[in-house]
């Protein structure tokens, strides 16, 4: 596997050390430095490009912009989403927005670039894209042993998506029904608390 990878990012020091990350691991891989000034063609973005790098800041544009745009065209690539300035809630806003993953720089690894390239070219590929036919959505029954969240009765699971588990609860002063989420891993630690009163 050699991955067609698309950068964009307004500093060329930081472009340089995620191509270095991605050769390292993929020797034959092409890595393409896109202008951060214009947004990619959609023919671009769907036939020659494996999976996208963007940043959050790209001078006076925002990546969050960008991402919903190049997310709301068919055929797109995942996007993994970059920034140095952001938070548990612009991840969220990401995560929203269509990015397949979400990095911080400030902490970021060899490793957990490489992960989440090497988890988003799975995602685009047809075995994956085939087995992932939509399913109509199920609610698991929960036990009140599993999970317990002070002033929430949990009824059922609605969803699971990676390290997140998400339940319908109601309040216990019997308030209007929500969803609250329980992160597993350490990628969730930070970002449990938002989910909390979705």
């Amino acid at each position: 596997m050699s991955p067609t990878v698309l950068i964009i990012d307004d500093h060329p020091e930081f472009r340089d050390l995620l191509a270095h990350h991605i050769h390292s691991e993929w020797p034959r891989s092409q890595i393409v430095h896109h202008d951060h000034t214009i947004m990619p063609t959609v023919e671009l973005l769907r036939d020659d490009v494996d999976v996208i790098l963007l940043d959050y800041r790209l001078g006076d544009e925002s990546g969050l912009d960008w991402l919903r745009s190049m997310r709301a065209e068919p055929g797109c690539p995942p996007i993994i989403f970059l920034t140095a300035a952001g938070d548990e809630l612009l991840a969220v806003k990401a995560i929203k927005a269509g990015a397949h993953d979400y990095l911080p720089k400030n902490r970021l690894t060899n490793e957990m670039l490489i992960n989440s390239v090497r988890d988003a070219i799975r995602a685009r590929s047809p075995l994956a894209q085939a087995s992932s036919t939509p399913k109509p959505a199920q609610l698991k029954p929960v036990s009140h042993d599993v999970l317990r969240i002070r002033g929430y009765d949990i009824h059922k699971q609605i969803s699971e998506r990676g390290p997140s588990l998400i339940y319908l609860a109601e309040h216990a002063n019997g308030g209007c029904s929500q969803s609250v989420a329980q992160c597993r891993g350490h990628r969730c630690r930070q970002a449990g608390a938002i989910f909390a009163g979705m």
